[in-house]
């Protein structure tokens, strides 16, 4: 008898302990939900938008979105392909890291078209058409601005909270860039916007944790910033990987190839939007999956900054007044400016925007002059 009820109970804790393991290899291949240091994450997706010449990233957690930069306007229709793409239909939070037109020109698109809530911005100004606009568009759509500062910690959905690295570091546009390190679980997203090397080093010195598994390289892979020290310390992490985000055959030069070879050393991975499209990073708070979605622009040129496409009534209107606009250029630019831009610090030369276009210049796309 005794045989008996201890086989039953060796065959009962058998059972239980297959039914166990059978219930712990389900959950280990559910995609959507991971413990993570003691909270349940779903799949949380962070994307590195092509918009060309310009900057646009997704961070998308359960139903909540938050979009960093918008890239310019001339690319619009390529942004809301993507986000739609994506699964994206209302962005509650903004991030303007800072108010050059190749990083929010369709800021108030944005706001306008997917309810945009709230935006972190820093307090530096601009006197730029496309900024005028998206505060307008704040005014308009009632949108809380917020302005980070360095050393706080925001929180951009319910599961993801980025520390501020540098915020209106200077008076300049690019140093003024919000830089901020975003934690989902256990991975890391570090964005620099067009911040210089002068920011990397008060970051650095400031002591603030820089490694991180992404890491999206400063001004589209320019030699104003990217210094070795940085990168090296940026990339010092699981996965190592480095994105920069530039329109292909652009006028700038970007990425620098002393830059490209500096990330190469120092991350396993580097990926290009102007060479892989758009580039989407899944994780579960644990794991990071990779894969990237190709982009036919039919919106922009590289190097554009606005869509050239004007009405008649426009032109026609100009026409009968006579006015001549007056833009600016270099001694060895390839673009025209408005009178102030930091592009002409060096040479200045004043010109008919008529004759601008005519000798093939293009328009700057940071101080955004036509």
């Amino acid at each position: 008898m005794n045989k008996m009820k201890n086989t039953w109970k060796n065959t009962t804790i058998r059972l239980w302990m297959a039914v166990a393991l059978v219930l712990s290899v389900i959950a280990g291949n559910m995609e959507h939900t991971v413990a993570v240091e003691g909270q349940t994450l779903s799949t949380g997706v962070f994307a590195y938008l092509d918009v060309g010449q310009g900057n646009a990233e997704l961070i998308r957690t359960k139903r909540q979105a938050v979009l960093i930069d918008t890239g310019k306007k001339s690319a619009y229709a390529d942004l809301k392909k993507q986000l739609k793409k994506l699964g994206v239909k209302k962005i509650q939070t903004m991030v303007v890291t800072h108010p050059d037109a190749d990083h929010m020109e369709s800021a108030d698109e944005v706001i306008k078209d997917y309810k945009v809530k709230k935006i972190f911005m820093p307090k530096v100004q601009s006197t730029t058409l496309c900024y005028k606009r998206m505060m307008q568009a704040i005014a308009d759509h009632n949108v809380k601005v917020a302005h980070p500062k360095a050393g706080t910690t925001i929180k951009l959905t319910s599961s993801c909270k980025a520390k501020v690295l540098s915020a209106d570091a200077g008076s300049d546009t690019n140093e003024a860039s919000i830089v901020m390190r975003a934690v989902y679980g256990k991975r890391s997203f570090l964005y620099m916007g067009d911040a210089t090397a002068r920011v990397e080093s008060q970051i650095l010195a400031a002591g603030y944790k820089t490694a991180s598994d992404i890491y999206l390289m400063s001004h589209h892979g320019s030699d104003t910033a990217n210094g070795v020290l940085f990168v090296k310390k940026a990339l010092a992490s699981k996965y190592k990987t480095a994105v920069i985000s530039v329109g292909a055959g652009n006028s700038y030069g970007h990425p620098v190839p002393n830059v490209v070879r500096r990330a190469q050393k120092y991350a396993d991975h580097l990926y290009r939007t102007d060479e892989k499209g758009c580039i989407v990073a899944k994780t579960d708070g644990n794991s990071l999956r990779f894969s990237f979605q190709t982009i036919r622009h039919t919106t922009y040129q590289a190097g554009s900054t606005r869509n050239a496409v004007k009405s008649k009534k426009n032109t026609k209107k100009t026409k009968v007044k006579g006015k001549s606009k007056v833009v600016y250029t270099t001694n060895t630019g390839k673009k025209y400016h408005r009178a102030g831009c930091r592009y002409l610090k060096k040479s200045k030369i004043r010109i008919k925007l008529s004759e601008a276009k005519a000798q093939g210049l293009t328009p700057c796309s940071i101080c955004c002059p036509s």
